[in-house]
């Protein structure tokens, strides 16, 4: 969350321009809907200053999907953030998440993974043609965490959850 202020993430880059220190750094962790509010100055400065790239969480190419998972996001943001990166000469690493449960009935909720799926897959061919080839995409497969809302939902679904720290170890969710 190294983007959450403005004013010092502008502050940081010019220290390091007026102390003259050349460095490369990156995958600093951004929110989208931050990051995209940003001023011209500031992206400059994170340039000038050795940014190289951002991490940023897309999680997903579907509203329904951010929307379910509270993610402060919204579709329409990504491009205009993919479109600055590129503008600024700074990659991206997007990271996406497949198979959150949404539905009791299996017959649904394969439905609703595969439609998430097919639009994460388009958004990604969107951000490669807007971004070019130097970003990243990385796609992981759901994992409930105790305690998290989706977790719970996951219980409701039918979840049998793991009983011990070995059988947490070769847990895998299916979707």
């Amino acid at each position: 969350n190294f983007f959450v202020d403005k004013k010092r993430i502008y502050e940081i880059c010019l220290g390091l321009l007026k102390k003259n220190i050349k460095i490369k750094w990156g995958n600093a962790n951004g929110c989208i809907s931050q990051l995209v509010e940003y001023d011209p100055e500031i992206w400059k400065a994170m340039r000038k200053s050795g940014c190289q790239m951002i991490l940023t969480g897309a999680e997903s190419g579907s509203q329904k999907t951010l929307d379910l998972i509270h993610k402060n996001l919204e579709i329409d943001q990504v491009e205009p953030f993919t479109k600055l990166c590129r503008k600024y000469h700074i990659r991206v690493f997007f990271s996406y998440i497949v198979g959150i449960p949404w539905s009791k009935s299996k017959k649904k909720n394969k439905k609703y993974v595969e439609d998430d799926f097919k639009h994460t897959l388009q958004q990604i061919r969107d951000m490669m043609r807007i971004g070019g080839q130097n970003n990243r995409f990385s796609i992981s497969v759901y994992t409930p965490y105790p305690g998290s809302a989706l977790y719970n939902r996951a219980l409701g679904f039918g979840l049998q959850a793991p009983r011990s720290l070995v059988e947490w170890s070769k847990f895998m969710a299916v979707a």
